[in-house]
């Protein structure tokens, strides 16, 4: 299934049910089988398998390092999905188109929960402009309850101008810039998909109850978040265990004491309902990216009709 077909084949609100029904039926992100990193001259590969009842998945992707050349891709890959029995190979799947639904997908599955405190469209800024900025405008147009009211698009070095994004219409400013940091300090909705190292905007930029999703970085030493914002907001991962030992926003934040990793909330722990989503405070989503969840997007790919080639 290549990158066209599988978009074509599933719709964003799919792959979040998808997500949200393996969690309530039982999967348990601590249990996935941790991904291996092997470091290139250029970046580095991620191997990521996962296995359920009737089928193993593998992605293996390549990530490379600072900005690629033109039209070249950040992250490439290819899935590979096997049965579980026999461990023959059954399906492939272009990995980098559904990395990219997954990812955000998961991101909409996590903020969800705390989406009724929207009650008009909301304000949303987003850093960055490549596939994952672009995959969660999108997936933020179907979820948010009353829709986008305004888009501002954070990128380096871009003087103000307007753009098409998808179905949105967005204001594109300088990371730098003082409209951006008064849009930031109303925006009901923050979007970090770079490839950032360091915090991409002060606390005090930030209102008292946005809901934060970072998507950015998987690496101990890199973050997009400032520690102050995880001091005051309810943090939200996918698997606590692996968010300390991969999410440098995680783990930065807790060696400079602005996060008891005890405070930490799992995904599974929002989505089940069974941790409550407290009022007045920011709401943060930081996600590392796990193999689970690729291979509970490519089963609901393949459940489509006329695409179940492996298992049932």
């Amino acid at each position: 299934m290549d990158g066209a077909e599988l978009a074509a084949t599933l719709k964003m609100e799919d792959a979040v049910r998808a997500i949200e029904d393996a969690i309530r039926d039982g999967l348990d992100p601590a249990a996935d089988i941790p991904r291996s990193a092997v470091r290139l001259r250029n970046g580095h590969a991620l191997l990521m398998p996962s296995e359920d009842h009737s089928r193993i998945g593998l992605k293996v992707a390549m990530v490379a390092d600072g900005v690629p050349d033109r039209g070249a891709l950040r992250i490439q890959a290819t899935y590979l999905v096997f049965d579980a029995d026999s461990l023959a190979l059954t399906a492939m799947l272009d990995g980098t188109e559904l990395t990219r639904i997954r990812t955000a997908a998961v991101s909409m599955a996590a903020i969800r929960p705390a989406l009724p405190r929207l009650q008009t469209g909301a304000n949303v800024v987003v850093f960055g402009s490549g596939p994952q900025a672009l995959a969660h405008i999108d997936a933020l147009s179907s979820t948010l309850p009353f829709g986008i009211a305004s888009l501002t698009v954070a990128v380096r070095g871009v003087v103000s101008e307007n753009e098409r994004l998808g179905d949105q219409d967005a204001l594109c400013l300088s990371s730098d810039s003082a409209e951006l940091r008064d849009r930031l300090q109303t925006a009901d909705v923050v979007v970090a998909a770079t490839t950032a190292r360091e915090p991409l905007f002060d606390d005090l930029h930030v209102g008292l109850q946005p809901v934060v999703i970072a998507v950015g970085s998987h690496e101990p030493g890199a973050r997009e978040l400032p520690s102050g914002l995880l001091r005051r907001s309810l943090v939200v991962v996918e698997d606590v265990e692996t968010s300390r030992r991969e999410a440098g926003d995680i783990i930065q934040a807790i060696d400079e004491g602005a996060l008891d990793p005890h405070d930490i909330v799992s995904l599974a722990s929002v989505v089940s309902a069974a941790v409550p989503i407290p009022a007045g405070c920011p709401y943060v989503f930081k996600s590392t990216g796990m193999s689970w969840e690729d291979l509970v997007v490519a089963n609901a790919a393949l459940a489509r009709p006329n695409r179940d080639p492996g298992g049932s």
